[in-house]
């Protein structure tokens, strides 16, 4: 008659896989976590869009964000009327990209909608000093006036201050290097804000010709 021996583990052996699986499920719940919170992160992270971005040096293609102004978050806006010569509150514009498309030049799109920019020197207002005003190419929103426009030399219209502040609207872009300039009433790109201007502001409204109409009349005069 045989007795068989049942042979069990040392106490030591059998805590050290009590301890290895509760390790092992700490990590799978870590690991799960980690993949919740990055997907999480990923539906709230800025969209991105690849526009054509100059630099006043010549043009280049980034990708940035695609940065959303206050002004689309509002249905009424104030806006300073040059015709009454009063801030008035006035619908914000919204059209989708095929309006926009469809009423604009392929290069006034681009630069208003998608933030490109005009080569130096070749924008038709650059060297205009008419008397009268200009107006925002997409929505006929004034936006600037002769009098506050001087020769920068940078190869683009440049103006010291807009008709009224009311009327554009300035957001830094998502890399930190400039100053984005928007029109209010229906986030038109226009160009950049620099600090280099002229006395008594010192500020510099780098605009794009493209974005720009001009109205030549002598009688409105700016705020």
């Amino acid at each position: 008659m045989s007795i068989q021996t049942i042979q069990t583990d040392p106490p030591v052996v059998r805590q050290w896989r009590t301890d290895f699986k509760v390790i092992m499920k700490t990590i799978l719940k870590i690991y799960l976590v980690s993949i919740f919170v990055l997907l999480v992160s990923g539906c709230q992270k800025e969209p991105t869009a690849t526009i054509t971005n100059g630099d006043n040096n010549g043009t280049e293609t980034t990708t940035t964000a695609v940065q959303t102004s206050p002004s689309q978050q509002q249905t009424q806006i104030p806006i300073f009327n040059i015709d009454t010569n009063k801030v008035e509150q006035v619908d914000f514009i919204k059209k989708s990209d095929q309006q926009w498309r469809s009423q604009l030049s392929e290069e006034a799109y681009q630069i208003t909608r998608h933030k490109a920019t005009e080569r130096p020197m070749s924008g038709i207002y650059n060297k205009v000093y008419d008397q009268g005003h200009y107006t925002c190419k997409c929505c006929n929103t004034a936006l600037y006036h002769s009098n506050n426009k001087y020769d920068s030399h940078s190869g683009w219209p440049s103006f010291w201050q807009p008709i009224a502040e009311e009327n554009v609207t300035t957001i830094p872009d998502s890399d930190g290097r400039r100053v984005e300039i928007i029109c209010a009433r229906c986030n038109s790109h226009l160009g950049h804000l620099f600090n280099d201007g002229p006395l008594p502001t010192g500020k510099r409204h780098c605009i794009n010709s493209a974005a720009l109409h001009f109205v030549a009349d002598s009688s409105d005069i700016s705020r």
